[in-house]
């Protein structure tokens, strides 16, 4: 579950970036129901999870080119970000008590 949401989450509101596809999940993608295809769905948040693999493929160049992120597998999202930060820890909604 940790390695689903921090491939496919990102705290970043009013961009495509927010969600990302991993796009060979493998069986990872039928454990999490292809939630690995997260720009299809949040897309179409009411498209049936066993509908995601056909949609992503038919609109992939559309989420590419709106910006949202892609990885090839969970592998390549443990190479990329095993030693380095992949976002920013504080959500940027977050307003501290201070404040």
């Amino acid at each position: 579950t940790m390695l689903r949401s921090y491939a496919e989450h990102r705290a970043d509101l009013d961009s495509p970036h927010r969600a990302a596809s991993v796009e060979r999940g493998g069986m990872l993608a039928l454990v999490f129901l292809n939630n690995n295809l997260h720009a299809a769905h949040h897309d179409r948040p009411a498209l049936a999870w066993y509908a995601l693999p056909a949609y992503h493929r038919r609109h992939r160049d559309r989420f590419a080119t709106q910006g949202a992120l892609t990885y090839a597998g969970y592998r390549d999202v443990v190479r990329r970000f095993a030693f380095r930060p992949h976002d920013q820890v504080i959500h940027p909604a977050y307003r501290s008590p201070a404040s």
